[in-house]
């Protein structure tokens, strides 16, 4: 990714000129609710394009008082390269702030390659048609599930409406109604087909059987705390010693509390006994974080699938992440528990932009316990007499 122009925001020339600096590196006017980009901070040479952005701006104001639409000088014209180079420079920002993760950016880069490649880098934006969109979706690969289609459109059409929002398009593109997301139904019924991503008790305790200290205590934390790989690769030992696991989820920013049953204490105290006394419970063979913020290692999907394989207990889309969903299913059945899905989405970490969630400002620990009794009693009475926990 990179910009021609200098990414030093600069001041305006004098206090009445009449635009203003947006991020994006264009000085922009904002007239009748609209916003117009009038060229960039600086030219070629790195000096000030002021001047040159008023006269555009101008231009721009004669046109509109005289109702004809305004027309983009060649210069200005958006490409598909530099609209992607714009947007993941404005989401890179976000990133180096902390309001947008590594891993998630690194996703937004694969689709905007995606996006270029298959749009051609030198298209104008302004000249796409309901047409190329057809095109467009006939190149997604034809393995590619209704979710991760309808993801793609999403985010692609996102891109495009955030350079339409920055002032760096006249007019929304239109896409036509074959760009739109799959029909929720599509949706409902290609994951009825599928298996459910969740393990059988029985199978839960074959992978234990076999599974090495570590990996045990991943598992309990799976199903016991609905805890995922990130959740695993950013627990503390200083947070994960006592009965209670207090803690913020990293990509929700959204409390959580649980209770550890008696056998994910020990599972805990057992990775302790060889652990190296750094701040992390939990680290790859090669001394790191178990995942990478950017989403480009993983030991934990790589260590559970080699157990799985080994198990012969390896199904599509059922991955150390199902643990999650079983702690979420069941911790939901829960009987006597007033508000169990609050109780649960707590548990999980889960986001609660309701009036309720707004207002909640704690939940019984008693509730909380119960849950985990719930989910624990389920799973402990599948255990197989012989085998210690």
């Amino acid at each position: 990714m990179s910009v021609s122009q200098s990414t030093t925001k600069p001041e305006k020339p004098y206090p009445e000129f009449p635009l203003f600096p947006h991020t994006r590196g264009q000085w922009v006017k904002k007239f009748r609710g609209k916003q117009y980009s009038c060229g960039t901070w600086y030219d070629e040479n790195g000096k000030s394009n002021h001047v040159a952005a008023l006269a555009r701006w101008n231009e721009i104001r004669n046109r509109l008082e005289l109702g004809a639409a305004p027309q983009r000088k060649s210069s200005d014209q958006i490409t598909t390269d530099r609209l992607v180079n714009l947007y993941l420079d404005a989401k890179n920002a976000k990133v180096e702030v902390g309001d947008l993760s590594k891993a998630t950016f690194n996703q937004y880069k694969l689709v905007c390659r995606w996006l270029k490649d298959n749009l051609g880098e030198h298209r104008l934006v302004e000249s796409l048609e309901p047409i190329d969109f057809v095109t467009l979706r006939s190149k997604f690969p034809k393995e590619w599930r209704t979710t991760t289609i309808k993801n793609q459109i999403v985010l692609i059409r996102s891109i495009f409406r955030w350079a339409y929002e920055a002032g760096l398009l006249d007019r929304p593109v239109r896409y036509g109604d074959n760009f739109s997301k799959p029909k929720p139904k599509r949706v409902k019924a290609e994951k009825a087909k599928s298996h459910k991503k969740e393990f059988t008790a029985q199978e839960f305790w074959t992978l234990f059987k076999h599974a090495p200290p570590q990996i045990r205590a991943w598992m309990l934390l799976g199903l016991n705390a609905g805890y995922g790989n990130s959740d695993l690769s950013r627990l503390k030992v200083a947070r994960a010693t006592g009965e209670w696991l207090d803690v913020i989820r990293g990509k929700t920013s959204e409390p959580r509390r649980c209770w550890l049953w008696p056998e994910t204490r020990r599972a805990i105290k057992t990775v302790l006994k060889n652990h190296d006394g750094g701040e992390l419970l939990f680290q790859s063979m090669f001394g790191q974080p178990l995942v990478a913020e950017d989403g480009t290692r993983d030991a934990v999907t790589g260590e559970f699938k080699k157990l799985r394989e080994a198990c012969k207990v390896d199904r599509k889309g059922v991955s150390f992440y199902a643990l999650r969903h079983m702690t979420e299913t069941i911790g939901g059945q829960c009987p006597g528990v007033p508000n169990v899905q609050v109780v649960v989405d707590f548990i999980m970490g889960h986001k609660d932009d309701s009036m309720g969630g707004v207002y909640r400002e704690s939940i019984p620990d008693a509730s909380i316990k119960k849950v985990c009794q719930h989910i624990r009693n389920w799973i402990m009475d599948a255990k197989p007499s012989r085998l210690r926990v």
